[in-house]
């Protein structure tokens, strides 16, 4: 019996190490690959009297003073993508992403802003939100001589191509690491805020006729912080809420679209996602071989006992 168990024991260790060291080589039920995408970041600051976008396009209507409503572009910024932007406009931000910096120069003291998003997906895609975006880094910050407030958005549009099957639906949880400073210059209001909307929506595809079936929303993802109580430095993370529905079982495309955005007066912010935990694949690749070794252990043992 013991010596039974034993040898179970280690056929089980034997197929699941097989089963983890041979992932990067086996071909996935489900397969995500990026098909394109586009950014389009807008940046004002001197309240109504600078901007600038990456890539250029033509003047909007600066957003009054804020704080702003959250769940909603700001006033007077044109909005996101409407899905399906199949050939988003702006500069791609797939790979390494794709970084847009400002500066307006202004002589008393100037406002910089650089931001990089990045088009994120899992090559081994079990879930709906294995496709999402990133911002490893974005900084907005005023010198002490700006005028008024400062912001910057950004509009984008992800397509990622879905074979093999469907993806689960989920809650996930991307959380943003938010930190900056705030200050109260003579007779000004003093906040620091970040807004994000991301949507979610799947269209069939038919490779053969290259025909794109009706759109189906797939649900929404959004951050919203705002500090207008703490004069001085600040620090969050601030998670993300919405639940996102599962893919049909057929072949589609898988687009996202959105907009994030931070603005304040005077102030100082900086946004970062926070690289997620290991996963429990990863935790069972680290922990089996100890696993394996005990029971190779015991085994001897029982062996040495029954002389054999």
């Amino acid at each position: 019996m013991n010596r039974n168990i034993s040898r179970s024991v280690l056929a089980i260790c034997a197929a699941v190490a097989l089963t983890i060291f041979a992932l990067p080589g086996a071909a996935p039920a489900q397969t995500l690959s990026l098909l394109n995408s586009g950014v389009q970041a807008y940046f004002g600051s001197q309240g109504t009297v600078y901007e600038a976008s990456d890539p250029v396009v033509a003047p909007w209507t600066a957003p009054p003073p804020g704080p702003y409503v959250s769940g909603l572009p700001l006033p007077g910024v044109p909005g996101a993508p409407v899905p399906l932007s199949l050939t988003p406009s702006g500069n791609a931000f797939g790979g390494a992403g794709y970084t847009s910096n400002f500066n307006d120069f202004y002589a008393i003291g100037p406002t910089i802003a650089s931001s990089t998003i990045q088009a994120n997906y899992s090559l081994t895609p079990t879930l709906t939100s294995d496709a999402n975006i990133q911002i490893p880094s974005w900084t907005l910050a005023q010198s002490p001589g700006s005028p008024l407030y400062a912001y910057e958005q950004l509009d984008f549009a992800a397509n990622y191509s879905l074979t093999g099957g469907a993806l689960a639906g989920s809650t996930p949880n991307f959380p943003l690491a938010v930190s900056g400073n705030t200050s109260i210059a003579t007779g000004v209001y003093s906040y620091a805020q970040l807004d994000a909307v991301i949507t979610y929506t799947w269209a069939p595809y038919n490779m053969i006729t290259g025909v794109v079936g009706p759109q189906q929303p797939l649900g929404q993802l959004t951050y919203s912080y705002l500090n207008n109580s703490n004069v001085g430095p600040f620090s969050a993370t601030v998670t993300s809420s919405g639940t996102l529905l599962p893919t049909p079982a057929s072949q589609g495309i898988l687009e996202i679209t959105g907009e994030l955005w931070v603005a304040g007066d005077p102030y100082s912010i900086s946004v970062s996602s926070v690289v997620p935990e290991p996963s429990s694949l990863a935790l069972l690749a680290i922990g089996l071989p100890a696993l394996c070794r005990r029971s190779r252990s015991r085994q001897r043992k029982f062996y040495q006992e029954v002389g054999q």
